[in-house]
């Protein structure tokens, strides 16, 4: 029946699923973490920018602890997290306005 074979497919995790999801939870927390960082320094900026070498230095100092992390890594979860909501969605011009 349609209830044995969904009973079936659930089938507990095993444990290389479980040590694989607290792996990649322990890279969100560390990409998070390096993502404050980069965001406080924004702030902290007169011109409101990430400084210049910022993230290059904070790959240096975490590589020795975490050998996965790059720069391109980190600032693919900062542009995830903080730059999809700086562009506001503007309806399209329609064609029948006259622009001075």
């Amino acid at each position: 029946s349609i209830r044995m074979l969904k009973a079936h497919r659930k089938q507990p995790r095993s444990h290389a699923k479980l040590s694989k999801l607290a792996e990649k939870a322990g890279r969100k927390v560390v990409l998070s973490e390096l993502c404050s960082q980069i965001e406080n320094a924004k702030k902290d900026n007169s011109l409101k920018r990430i400084p210049y070498g910022f993230v290059a230095s904070l790959v240096e100092d975490s590589h020795p602890q975490f050998p996965w992390i790059n720069r391109n890594t980190v600032m693919n979860e900062y542009r995830r997290r903080y730059q999809k909501s700086i562009l506001p969605v503007l309806p399209p011009i329609p064609r029948w306005t006259v622009l001075p």
